[in-house]
């Protein structure tokens, strides 16, 4: 036989208790295992209202510096990473090179979420993560042309719209002056 290791399974609204010999792993060795010893204990005690990291989350528009959104997460001290959601905003694009977590560029995961380590971090230490947007819309100019031509219908000249990069658009009928 091998030996075994196990790591501490994370519980929600409680964490690993501080005490000799509880540690986030523990091993059997292989002897132990033919001998019979085939249990391992982590003991846990409740997280209270000071045992939190609190990670501030906000969206922020690159144009106009103005916030988008805002949201607060509360993690248990010794978590794992925390994969933190980017919230999809109209017309404008999550910008990955500009986004922060404590100021340093932030990590991402395929589906847009900023990877949040909390090595390190004590109760009631306190984690910034500011995701930055920028305008995501080109300008659509719409015409009204002649059969055959480019020579614009009477009454209906040109004009700029704006529509979203890798959307569908569509705009409404349209009626002459």
């Amino acid at each position: 036989g091998a030996d075994a290791t196990a790591t501490a399974p994370s519980i929600p609204g409680y964490k690993l208790a501080t005490m000799d010999g509880n540690t986030t792993t523990k091993k059997l060795t292989a002897t132990e295992i033919t001998n019979g010893t085939k249990t391992i204990t982590f003991f846990y005690e409740k997280i209270g209202v000071d045992d939190l990291v609190k990670i501030n989350v906000k969206g922020i528009n690159e144009a106009d510096n103005k916030e988008l959104y805002s949201y607060q997460k509360l993690v248990p001290v010794g978590a794992a990473a925390q994969n933190i959601e980017a919230f999809a905003q109209p017309n404008l694009k999550l910008n990955k090179e500009t986004s922060t977590v404590d100021n340093v560029k932030a990590t991402f995961t395929a589906a847009d979420e900023a990877i949040v380590s909390l090595d390190g971090k004590a109760a009631n230490d306190v984690i910034n993560v500011v995701f930055t947007y920028g305008d995501n819309t080109a300008n659509v100019t719409i015409n009204a042309y002649y059969k055959g031509t480019t020579n614009t219908v009477e009454g209906f000249p040109p004009f700029t719209v704006k529509a979203e990069i890798g959307k569908p658009y569509s705009y409404g009928a349209l009626t002459l002056a």
